[in-house]
């Protein structure tokens, strides 16, 4: 009902208008989210002790999975507002998924000695403390869902900051996550390649762990037996790799 509501009015009303409402509560939900990154712990301590006596706390991240699943109702609405899409989707997923990702690799331009030391114990403590402010499980499964409206976009070199959009789909390819890397993967699909469309069903194939052997095979260097076009491969192998 609720769904059919906002619906209505993201196609009812003037977009200006829908997303002056629709965009600010979005804004302000990820707003309330990163403030809880920087509560200090005795408040953090006070926050579980409220939970724990079934206080009511008001659950912002379930929120905005709900928010984000609106938004899969009227995708083409939201594809002319990636000014504000675009921020939410790569704040997303720096600030809060890339720190609780031990799959992720970051590299950093170390230029002294001194910096190579001390990288380690800034990296650690990183990754010691984002993941305890953050739920891993609810973070992963916001960015799917983000990830699932972009993927209907028809224009996907036309998104806000779209070389930056595109490399977290390209990072996300390498994800220990199934569903984000199937989510990544058609979101590059949304570009409509024409050396990568006709593999779409190859390359789906290659993220399911009980298919991946056996695909993989079909994308032999030997021409004869590679499903690859000889045109194609240049440019289809990073995908691969």
């Amino acid at each position: 009902m609720v769904a059919e509501l906002v619906e209505s009015y993201a196609y009812g009303l003037p977009i200006d208008q829908f997303w002056a409402e629709f965009g600010d509560v979005l804004l302000q939900v990820t707003r309330k989210i990163h403030s809880f990154e920087t509560l200090d712990q005795e408040s953090t301590q006070l926050m579980s002790q409220f939970e724990s006596e079934k206080q009511i706390v008001p659950d912002y991240f379930s929120f905005r999975l709900q928010l984000f699943k609106l938004l899969g109702g009227f995708t083409d609405v939201a594809e002319r507002r990636t000014k504000i899409l675009s921020p939410v989707l790569i704040d997303l997923y720096r600030d809060e998924f890339q720190p609780s990702d031990n799959s992720s690799q970051r590299t950093e331009d170390l230029t002294s000695n001194r910096n190579v030391e001390e990288a380690p114990e800034s990296v650690e403590a990183e990754n010691v403390q984002k993941p305890q402010r953050y739920g891993r499980k609810r973070t992963s499964k916001a960015l799917q869902l983000l990830l699932n409206v972009f993927a209907q976009f028809s224009s996907a070199k036309s998104v806000f900051r779209e070389s930056e959009i595109r490399e977290i789909y390209e990072e996300l390819l390498l994800s220990s996550e199934p569903e984000l890397q199937k989510a990544a993967l058609n979101c590059v699909f949304s570009y409509r390649f024409k050396f990568l469309t006709p593999y779409r069903e190859n390359f789906e194939n290659i993220i399911d762990e009980k298919k991946f052997r056996d695909e993989l095979v079909r994308f032999t260097i030997d021409e004869q037996n590679s499903v690859v076009e000889e045109e194609h491969r240049l440019e289809l192998m990073p995908f691969l790799m």
